[in-house]
C-alpha cells in the first residue's frame, strides 16, 4: 500500500480504498501520479472512482488545481476507463490544450518507467489518447453535435443543419447581422447587438421568451429579439452556425429530448469540469444533463475567481455545487504554490473584507523562498497619467538592474482604453512591450491566411466526398480565397492580376473546376501569379486528398511547405514572426489531436475559439513587458505584475448603466470588481506594484480621480506607499533618489 505523510487516518484509508480497487498491475504507476501531492490534492485525487458521488474542489489561486484535474483524468485512464468515455471540459482552447499535453506526457513518462504488461497497457492508452474528449465546451458540443450515431445520422442533422456545417468567424456573423432587413440592427452597433443575443442564448432564452423582457443589456428586448430572430433564419438557410450557437443547441438538444441526447447522458461515465465557476447556464445545463445517469461529476473553481459575468458566467452555479448534490463532498487546495506571503497576505485580507463569504478559505504561502521578494507590496498615488507610466517605466529599468527580464514583467489595466496611454510612453522611451489579448489571433496577416486556407481544404474536401453545397460551400471558399490572395506575401505580386482575381464573380471555380482553374491560369499576366495559382491548387487539392489519414499539423506542414511559406518567412520578418506564431498555436493547442476529421474538426474549432478575445501571452515569442487587461489574465502568472489605474469609477469600474442597476446588482457588480482585484493581484509571483493617478485622460478629456477603495483594505504592514501628491516636486520625469526618498529605500 502507498503510504502518504502527514495524512489523517481517514484519508490514508480513502487511499488504500482506492488502491484495493484498482488492478495490482498498474498500483506502481498509480503510486507515482500522488507522489508530490500535498494532503488536500491527495484527498482530491483519492476520491472514489466510480461510486457515483459528486465532488467539489475549491481551488484557490495558484493552489495546483490543474495537477490535480490532470493527474485525476490519468488516473482514471490507468483505471481502464476508455479516453472517450471521458468528458473533460476548460474554459480556453489553450487551458485545454496544455492539459490534454500534460496529461499524454505523465502517460509517456509512466510508460517509460515501466516494463511488461503495464508497458503494453500504456501505449496502448497513449495510442487512443488522442481521441479523448478534452476541449473547451465550445469545441466539445460541436463534437457531440457532428457525431454520428448507430442510425447514421448526426444531432446537428436532427436540428436541421447540414452535417458538416460552417461556423462563422466574428467578422462574417457581424457581415450577416449588418444585412439584416425591417431596420432591426440600424437603431444600435452591430456588436452590441451580438453581445445581447449572445447573453440571451447563454441563458437559454428564446426569441420569444427574450420579447417579453423590457430591456436586454441596455438595448431594448423586442429590438435583440427580432434580430435574433432574423439572423438564425439566415444562418439557417446558408446552413451555418456561430460560436455561441454550440451551446445552444446541444442545450437546446437535451430539451427537446432529442435521441441524440439521450446518448449522451450515458454516453460518459466520468465527467470534469475545470473553472466551474466561470460556467453560464447553458453550459451548467450540458454538465448538468451529461453527468446525470452516473453522477461522477468532478468539478474544479473558485467563487472569488468569477470575472465573467459580462459574458454571462453565473457565478451560483459553483455556490449551489452542494445544493444542487446535497451528497457532493468538497475539498479545499488552500496552498498557494505562486506568490510570496506578503502577497497572499494581501489577497487573504482583500477576500476578508467582504461583508459575506459564500465558501471560506484562507491561502497558505508554500511558494519556495527566493531572493526576489521584497518586504512590501509597493502602492504609488501619481500626480498624473504621465507621471504614473513614468514610475512604472522607472521601476521596469531597476528591476531589470536586478536580474528580471521585460517578460516577467506585466501591466494589467481594468479597461482596455488604458493601453493607449501605456504604449505611447513606451514608445517614446523605448520600452519593448506586446500587447496581449487586445487583438485576435486571426489579425495577424498570415495566421488570417493559414485559417483562409483551412476553410478552403474544407470545402474541396467536401466536394470529394460528395456534400458539397454552392450555397454554404461556395460562399466559404469564395471568402476564403479571397482572405488568401489580399494578403501580398502570398497572393499574386502583379497587381493588374491580383485586381483580377478579385472581381471575379466566382472565384471559386478556380479551386472546384479543372476549367475555371485552367481559365485564371491563362488570364494572368505574369508568370509569378500562374506559379502561385498552380501552387494553391497543388496545396489545397493534396490537402484535401490527404485528409482522412493525416493530423492537422500534416496538413498545416503540407500547406505551409505547398506554398513555400518558410522561403517567404526567410526573406520577411513579418511571416517569419506570423510562422512561429501559427506552430506555438498548433503546439500549444492542439497537442496528440487525432488524424482525419475528428482531428481537423479540432483544428477548425480551435480557429474560432481563439479570436474571441483569448489570451495568447504564450504566444508573444519577444522579450518585452506584457500588457493586457485584468480579464485576460486568467490562467497567467508572472514575477512581477503592475496593476495600474486603481482607482475609484475604475477600479471598481461604474458603468454608464450603474443607475438603472438595483441595490443587489450594484452589490454585485462590486462584488465582482473586488475579485477582479484579487484575481489580478494573485497573478504576482514576487513583486507587486499597485497605482492610481490624481488626474487623467479619459475618453478625450481631462478628470480628477481618488485612490480605489480596495487600496484602503489591504493591511498598511504589508505595504509601503508613496504619493507625488504630497511632495513639493511635481516634475513629470523623476529621479532615483526622489522615489527612494518617497519609499524610504
Amino acid at each position: 500500500m502507498l503510504t502518504l505523510a502527514n495524512l489523517s487516518f481517514e484519508e490514508q484509508r480513502q487511499v488504500d480504498t482506492l488502491l484495493a480497487s484498482l488492478d495490482p498491475g498498474i498500483q506502481p504507476a498509480v503510486h507515482s501520479l500522488f507522489t508530490g501531492l500535498n494532503r488536500e490534492q491527495v484527498a482530491a485525487l483519492a476520491h472514489p472512482l466510480s461510486a457515483g458521488k459528486p465532488l467539489l474542489i475549491i481551488a484557490g489561486a495558484g493552489s495546483g488545481k490543474t495537477s490535480v484535474l490532470t493527474r485525476r483524468v490519468a488516473l482514471l485512464l490507468l483505471s481502464g476507463i476508455p479516453p472517450d468515455l471521458i468528458f473533460v471540459s476548460t474554459f480556453t482552447v489553450k487551458a485545454a490544450g496544455e492539459m490534454k499535453e500534460r496529461i499524454g506526457h505523465q502517460l509517456e513518462k509512466l510508460a517509460q518507467e515501466s516494463h511488461g504488461p503495464l508497458k503494453a497497457n500504456l501505449d496502448l492508452l497513449l495510442a487512443s489518447f488522442t481521441n479523448a474528449w478534452i476541449g473547451t465546451f465550445h469545441s466539445l458540443c460541436l463534437r457531440m453535435l457532428r457525431e454520428k450515431g448507430p442510425e447514421g445520422v448526426s444531432p446537428i442533422e436532427e436540428l436541421g443543419f447540414p452535417p458538416a456545417v460552417q461556423i462563422l468567424s466574428d467578422a462574417e456573423s457581424r457581415r450577416m447581422l449588418a444585412e439584416i432587413p425591417a431596420g432591426a440592427a440600424v437603431k444600435a452597433d452591430v456588436r452590441e447587438i451580438a453581445a445581447a443575443m449572445d447573453l440571451a442564448a447563454n441563458d437559454l432564452l428564446t426569441p420569444e421568451t427574450l420579447a417579453a423582457k423590457k430591456t436586454c443589456g441596455s438595448l431594448p428586448a423586442d429590438l435583440v429579439a427580432e434580430t435574433w430572430r432574423q439572423y438564425a433564419d439566415k444562418k439557417r438557410a446558408a446552413g451555418m452556425v456561430d460560436f455561441t450557437d454550440l451551446l445552444y443547441l446541444a442545450a437546446t438538444a437535451f430539451a427537446d429530448r432529442r435521441p441524440s441526447a439521450q446518448r449522451w447522458k450515458t454516453r460518459f461515465t466520468h465527467v470534469l469540469i475545470d473553472e466551474y465557476q466561470d460556467t453560464n447556464i447553458a453550459q451548467y445545463a450540458i454538465a448538468t444533463e451529461l453527468a446525470a445517469a452516473h453522477r461522477n461529476l468532478f468539478v474544479v473553481g473558485d467563487d472569488d475567481q468569477s470575472i465573467y459575468r459580462f459574458r454571462g458566467a453565473d457565478v451560483r452555479n459553483i455556490r449551489a455545487f452542494t445544493a444542487d448534490y446535497s451528497d457532493a463532498r468538497v475539498v479545499r487546495l488552500i496552498r498557494n504554490y505562486r506568490s510570496s506571503p506578503i502577497i497572499l497576505g494581501a489577497a487573504n485580507a482583500l477576500l476578508a473584507s467582504r461583508p459575506t463569504s459564500e465558501i471560506d478559505k484562507t491561502l497558505l504561502a508554500s511558494a519556495p523562498a527566493s531572493d526576489k521578494l521584497p518586504d512590501k507590496i509597493t502602492v504609488y498615488e501619481a500626480a498624473d497619467d504621465a507621471d504614473e507610466i513614468n514610475f512604472v517605466i522607472f521601476q521596469i529599468r531597476e528591476l531589470l538592474k536586478e536580474g528580471f527580464r521585460l517578460s516577467d514583467i506585466v501591466i494589467f489595466y481594468r479597461v482596455h482604453e488604458f493601453s493607449e496611454t501605456v504604449t505611447s510612453h513606451f514608445r517614446a522611451q523605448n520600452v519593448p512591450f506586446a500587447e496581449v489579448g487586445g487583438k485576435s489571433l486571426l489579425d495577424h496577416p498570415l495566421v488570417h491566411s493559414m485559417r483562409a486556407l483551412i476553410l478552403a481544404v474544407n470545402a474541396v474536401a467536401a466536394k470529394y466526398a460528395g456534400r458539397f453545397d454552392i450555397l454554404r460551400d461556395g460562399l466559404v471558399l469564395r471568402e476564403a480565397l479571397r482572405d488568401v490572395w489580399s494578403i501580398g506575401k502570398l497572393g499574386p505580386k502583379n497587381r493588374e492580376d491580383r485586381a483580377m482575381f478579385e472581381s471575379l464573380p466566382a472565384p471559386e471555380r478556380i479551386l472546384l473546376e479543372e476549367q475555371g482553374y485552367v481559365e485564371a491560369v491563362h488570364a494572368c499576366r505574369s508568370g509569378d501569379s500562374q506559379q502561385h495559382l498552380e501552387r494553391l491548387w497543388s496545396a489545397i487539392h493534396g490537402a484535401a486528398q490527404g485528409l482522412a489519414s493525416a493530423t492537422p499539423r500534416q496538413v498545416t506542414h503540407f500547406l505551409v511547405d505547398t506554398l513555400d511559406i518558410r522561403t517567404l518567412a526567410n526573406e520577411d520578418a513579418g511571416v517569419r514572426k506570423g510562422l512561429v506564431v501559427f506552430e506555438k498555436f498548433l503546439s500549444s493547442r492542439l497537442p496528440f489531436a487525432p488524424a482525419g476529421r475528428e482531428g481537423f474538426d479540432l483544428l477548425l474549432s480551435a480557429f474560432e475559439s481563439g479570436q474571441k478575445g483569448e489570451p495568447s501571452a504564450d504566444l508573444v515569442a519577444d522579450d518585452a513587458v506584457r500588457l493586457m487587461t485584468i480579464h485576460a489574465s486568467k490562467g497567467l502568472e508572472f514575477p512581477v505584475v503592475f496593476v495600474i489605474g486603481v482607482e475609484e469609477t475604475i477600479l471598481p469600474f461604474v458603468h454608464m448603466q450603474a443607475s438603472r442597476e438595483s441595490d443587489a446588482e450594484r452589490r454585485e457588480s462590486e462584488e465582482e470588481e473586488l475579485r477582479l482585484f484579487y484575481v489580478a493581484i494573485t497573478r504576482a509571483k514576487h513583486r507587486l506594484y499597485l497605482t492610481s493617478a490624481a488626474r487623467r485622460a479619459w475618453y478625450g478629456r481631462q478628470v480628477t480621480h481618488v485612490p480605489s477603495r480596495f487600496l484602503s483594505k489591504l493591511p498598511k504592514e504589508l505595504t509601503t506607499r508613496g504619493s507625488a501628491l504630497s511632495t513639493a516636486d511635481r516634475a513629470a520625469h523623476r529621479t532615483k533618489q526622489f522615489f527612494k526618498d518617497m519609499f524610504g529605500g
